[in-house]
């Protein structure tokens, strides 16, 4: 998902912390509902969509992934909403072309 992700992209950073410690959460089975921003829309060439998507980034393998979040549905492009199976890190949006 790196190539589909700005370097100037809104990321919003979810801290989580016990007892003063970093803490990660994974595997949960309500997934943690996170406030992103898309990028302005542009349009999209012929034969082609602009879809939606959010990513977290992945400090192991130090890129984005999609691995574990999805947009909740049906997606408000105004205020979208990540929901990841994995808390705490970097998420952010993007726009993915898709033929039509």
């Amino acid at each position: 998902s790196n190539s589909y992700v700005a370097p100037t992209a809104d990321v919003t950073v979810v801290d989580l912390s016990q007892c003063s410690s970093p803490l990660i959460l994974t595997g949960l089975s309500n997934p943690l509902r996170i406030g992103i921003r898309l990028p302005e829309i542009t349009a999209a060439p012929p034969g082609f969509t602009l879809v939606p998507y959010c990513a977290a980034w992945n400090s192991t393998s130090l890129a984005w992934t999609t691995v574990g979040v999805e947009l909740q549905e049906p997606v408000n492009v105004s205020a979208p909403q990540c929901l990841a199976t994995n808390g705490g890190g970097s998420f952010t949006a993007f726009w993915r072309l898709r033929p039509l």
